[in-house]
């Protein structure tokens, strides 16, 4: 298991490193070319299409769970009548977003956002690019989650990092074609999605064999992921409201350059949240199929281990980030746009918490047991939008909606952890709890030390502080917060990553 989970977080490793570097280069280039307003719009456009489509995160994490729960069982019909029936769920569902779109996206794109007049037109061509985009991907969530399932994570890596040159690609055509910059962006990334939607559809089409049979929709499957799906959805209704109706709401009282910081931000969120997902998506298939089979000490280890990770991972990139901040952003960018260096902070933050929260809600989807923590995300996610809009419309800065974003990923968390608590015990809720604090408490004690570097080059001083940090972070968590079942733990890791090398 170790050796799969190591070669499986290799993949994804490598992906992701060729990706954060051209993402981070694509992202600034593109931000020169269309300029603030014009990359502020296609992110809060995009958000239109994010809402609408919430279906499919939703649907994504059912399809996931119960084709995993099939491959448990080694039941070869349960997973194909699985598959079959989630292809014809999806399709409805994908015709369900046009309607949508081509209504209230529509109107919400040309009545409620705030867009120069001059560029309604563009936005109209990005709004319905990215419906269309966005359609077709959810049409493509069952041979998705069958990949994930299988475990064959090392196609994610290959075809992501295609989809990161393609978009390269992307950034020197801007440069050079004379044409509204927005409606070729926005045509452009349109046509990556289908090509990597198309090879994603080939390779499950190629390898797997349960995509070739066409068995009839079983309506007691249906049944069992409408009422997964169905609480789950809550959940994530919730957290597309906060999080894309944040963007909508500043835009009706900052306008579109506003969007433009908080497209940046969350770029860096996204960025930093991918090294915690690559473990999480790792060990995901293996924590569905141990509480599948009734390994519950299997499905414990699982998760008190897989947070331990992510959090040691996040902290390890988070705070050298924090101490730098104002340095890489301006790196990166050269021109900082107004609040993108405080969203970006409190964005950051909210990774810590998130990446915690990330682990248990899978061990939620593992158990089926979604009706508590979606209705009680839900509630969370309005009210946060609710009280952004109070406090925006009393005049408070744009920031406050990032401190309430904190504070809602803590309120979250411990909902996610009292409802995960009778299945893995007091005790192990406790170890975990002690060695969070632990870790985030060293990962603050190094970082203070790492920070008082004084050193006059900007630049050689995020080298030197960043290294101080990971050399004083990692001892100590090794010596002092890890068991020795985390210790074994991690030397076979170690072992198996030097073996696969």
């Amino acid at each position: 298991m170790a050796n799969k989970i190591a070669k499986n977080t290799i993949y994804l490793y490598i992906r992701m490193i060729i990706t954060i570097i051209i993402s981070l280069y694509t992202s600034r280039v593109v931000l020169e070319a269309l300029g603030v307003v014009d990359y502020g719009i296609y992110n809060v456009v995009g958000g239109i299409v994010a809402i609408i489509s919430f279906l499919s995160s939703a649907l994504s994490a059912s399809t996931s769970r119960f084709l995993s729960t099939a491959l448990g069982h080694s039941d070869q019909t349960e997973l194909i009548r699985v598959f079959c029936t989630a292809k014809y769920i999806h399709r409805l569902f994908a015709v369900a977003l046009l309607i949508l779109g081509e209504t209230i996206g529509v109107w919400a794109v040309n009545h409620v956002l705030v867009i120069p007049e001059s560029q309604i037109y563009a936005a109209n061509w990005t709004f319905q690019l990215s419906l269309f985009a966005t359609a077709l991907a959810l049409t493509q969530i069952p041979y998705d989650a069958l990949i994930v399932a299988h475990e064959d994570l090392h196609i994610f890596a290959y075809l992501q990092i295609l989809s990161s040159l393609l978009k390269l690609g992307i950034v020197f055509l801007l440069m050079i074609i004379s044409f509204n910059k927005l409606i070729l962006y926005s045509i452009l990334v349109f046509l990556v999605s289908i090509i990597i939607r198309t090879l994603y559809w080939g390779y499950a089409k190629r390898n797997y064999q349960e995509t070739h049979s066409h068995a009839k929709v079983d309506k007691q499957i249906v049944k069992q992921m409408a009422s997964f799906s169905g609480w789950d959805l809550l959940g994530h209704i919730g957290f597309t409201a906060r999080q894309q109706g944040t963007n909508i709401v500043m835009n009706m009282f900052f306008g579109a350059a506003i969007n433009a910081a908080s497209g940046l931000a969350t770029t860096v969120q996204g960025i930093i949240s991918s090294f915690a997902y690559n473990i999480v998506t790792a060990v995901r298939p293996q924590i569905i199929k141990s509480y599948a089979t009734g390994d519950l000490q299997k499905f414990r280890s699982l998760i008190k281990n897989a947070i331990f990770a992510t959090l040691c991972m996040i902290m390890l990139i988070c705070i050298p980030l924090i101490l730098n901040l104002h340095t890489v952003l301006t790196i990166w960018l050269k021109n900082i746009p107004d609040y993108c260096y405080q969203f970006t902070l409190y964005c950051l933050i909210g990774c810590i918490v998130s990446s915690i929260s990330s682990v248990f809600l899978i061990g939620i989807h593992a158990t089926g047991d979604v009706k508590r923590s979606s209705l009680g995300r839900n509630i969370i996610y309005i009210l946060s939008l609710f009280c952004i809009f109070l406090f925006l419309k009393m005049s408070f800065p744009p920031t406050c909606a990032y401190i309430i974003f904190i504070i809602t990923q803590l309120m979250t968390l411990c909902n996610d952890v009292y409802i995960l608590h009778s299945v893995l015990s007091p005790q192990i809720i406790r170890n975990i709890l002690f060695q969070n604090v632990a870790i985030i408490t060293i990962g603050m004690i190094c970082g203070i030390i790492a920070y008082y570097i004084t050193i006059e080059n900007t630049f050689l001083k995020v080298i030197i502080s960043t290294l101080v940090y990971i050399l004083t972070f990692i001892p100590f968590v090794f010596f002092i917060v890890t068991n020795s079942s985390q210790k074994k733990m991690i030397i076979e890791l170690i072992k198996a990553k030097l073996n696969f090398i």
